[in-house]
């Protein structure tokens, strides 16, 4: 209702527990972070129990302009979380390289975007983690406002 939840999260050929890691990872980053898929990776990362690491395990931090954020992880090297612009320049070879290696995870984030989500990816030393989604469900009064629109002769 207005508001971003994470609703797809996929690890690659990780165990719950890396998963864990993975979020506890994200949350360390993103809670420096205002930004709404940033705040909705901190209620996942919550929901599935993770907690930030202390801040003196955290070196480095830096936001990636329109892309995402990083930092260097004390026992878990670099961490990045961002977009797929993030993602092909960082990632050998762009995003040709990264579809090849990675088919699948390109798949589903080629899908997840066409459900009108929002996708970024979580890297460590380089090597993709994870992907996921993130997507806004409209306010309960958003569809009577697009009908209204519609009516009016508005595109939407």
């Amino acid at each position: 209702e207005g508001r971003f939840a994470i609703s797809h999260f996929r690890v690659f050929g990780g165990t719950h527990t890396e998963k864990v890691e993975i979020f506890r990872d994200i949350a360390s980053l993103e809670k420096r972070s205002l930004h709404p898929v940033a705040v909705a990776l901190m209620d996942a990362a919550q929901a599935e129990g993770a907690r930030p690491r202390r801040d003196e395990k955290v070196d480095d931090f830096r936001v990636i302009p329109g892309q995402g954020v990083g930092a260097f992880i004390q026992g878990r090297g670099e961490i990045l979380v961002g977009n797929t612009k993030m993602a092909s320049n960082v990632f050998q070879g762009g995003f040709v390289s990264l579809s090849r290696s990675y088919p699948e995870a390109v798949h589903c984030v080629k899908l997840w975007e066409n459900e009108g989500c929002t996708c970024g990816w979580v890297f460590k030393d380089k090597t993709p983690l994870a992907i996921f989604a993130a997507n806004d469900d409209p306010r309960p009064y958003s569809r009577a406002a697009i009908q209204d629109l519609e009516r009016l002769g508005v595109e939407t």
